[in-house]
């Protein structure tokens, strides 16, 4: 009997690590997929922005520099 309990609570063990497993394998592939998404909307926003580079870059600059002095602000 004991033998029967100790193999029984060793496949839901190896049960238990092959799920684990394939949640991580799911989760690295949900990653790499909206990794691969965000890759495409820059280059596509870039290749399609109404403005010129100059002035895409100026106002990054600008929002950036407006987000630090609010974040200053708040804290």
């Amino acid at each position: 009997m004991e033998v029967k309990m100790i193999f029984k609570d060793l496949l839901l063990l190896v049960n238990k690590e092959k799920r684990e497993r394939e949640r991580v394998k799911a989760a690295q592939k949900i990653a790499v997929g909206m990794g691969a998404a965000v890759a495409v909307g820059v280059a596509t926003g870039i290749l399609f922005a109404p403005k010129s580079g100059k002035e895409t870059r100026r106002n990054i600059k600008n929002n950036a520099i407006n987000a630090v002095e609010s974040i200053k602000d708040t804290v």
